[in-house]
């Protein structure tokens, strides 16, 4: 008797069983509208929810950056998205360091990552993997040398390998140089800092930079002993426009980012984050017409 008793508790779970898996099995061939278009929570309402903006950037001032000293994300760029996530009700913007040449990979892969917040520019390239904010500020490149070089003139550099930062569109602007004759070569480094101080060093003899951090880094940096080669500033290299990078759906993310943007801008909290890491409001594009 006993034995079965096992014997119809063993076969009411396997019958359980399979009733479950062929619940399952049936949704799953039956086209269920359900299963295959569940419903996706939006970006934002979730980062509100949650409390916190996740940003990636490659740590790289004076963008994006933590500070040393107070472990604070910071930066041109930092802080306009802390205060733009502010003024969006987000307590806390959090910083996920990825290198800049994987910045536009990772975005695809980590569904953690919120947005690209790195001075980037807007490329028809980039444009393919995420929706661009609207334009937040100008920048452009300059060639970079030793303080006592005797290279004067970009002209001068066709006899030379430069540095290149990797993942940047200076790679392009590099390899098109190359071609052209204009240098002899290139080498790639994986951030601004190591790309100065090989210059610094002699490692190379010149090298990429941008118009913005040139100044910043030097700055911050009494050891660069660095200069920039004479330019027709009429004619600035690679003239392009930073904005951050969001994903191609979250349209209401990027549409209140924008609208934050902007408001930054006509009140002139934008053009006061410039000035704190000494870029004046010539850099600064104009809020949209919305």
């Amino acid at each position: 008797m006993k034995k079965f008793y096992v014997f119809l508790l063993i076969l009411s779970i396997l019958l359980v069983d399979c009733i479950g898996i062929t619940y399952i099995c049936n949704a799953k061939v039956s086209n269920n509208p359900w299963f295959i278009n569940a419903p996706k929570t939006d970006r934002l309402e979730r980062i509100k929810k949650k409390g916190v903006l996740t940003i990636s950037s490659s740590n790289n001032p004076p963008y994006s950056f933590i500070d040393s000293n107070t472990g604070e994300l910071t930066g041109i760029d930092g802080d306009i998205i802390t205060e733009v996530a502010k003024r969006l009700g987000i307590n806390k913007v959090q910083m996920k360091y990825v290198p800049f040449d994987k910045l536009f990979t990772e975005i695809q892969q980590d569904d953690e990552i919120d947005m690209i917040v790195d001075a980037t520019y807007i490329t028809d390239e980039r444009k393919k993997i995420v929706s661009f904010t609207n334009p937040w500020y100008k920048d452009y490149d300059v060639f970079v040398v030793p303080k006592f070089s005797k290279l004067q003139f970009k002209e001068e550099l066709k006899n030379e390998v430069i540095g290149v930062q990797s993942g940047t569109v200076d790679v392009a602007f590099a390899e098109n140089l190359k071609q052209e004759g204009r240098i002899k070569d290139f080498v790639l480094f994986p951030s601004q800092q190591e790309l100065l101080s090989a210059i610094n060093s002699g490692k190379i003899p010149a090298g990429i930079s941008d118009a913005i951090n040139f100044p910043y880094l030097l700055q911050q940096n009494k050891t660069l002993l660095l200069r920039e080669l004479y330019e027709d500033p009429a004619k600035p290299d690679i003239p392009g426009e930073t904005a951050a990078g969001i994903r191609h759906e979250d349209t209401n993310l990027l549409n209140a980012v924008n609208e934050k943007v902007d408001e930054l801008k006509r009140d002139k909290t934008f053009s006061e984050i410039l000035k704190k890491y000494g870029v004046n409001d010539s850099f600064i594009i104009p809020p949209s017409n919305k």
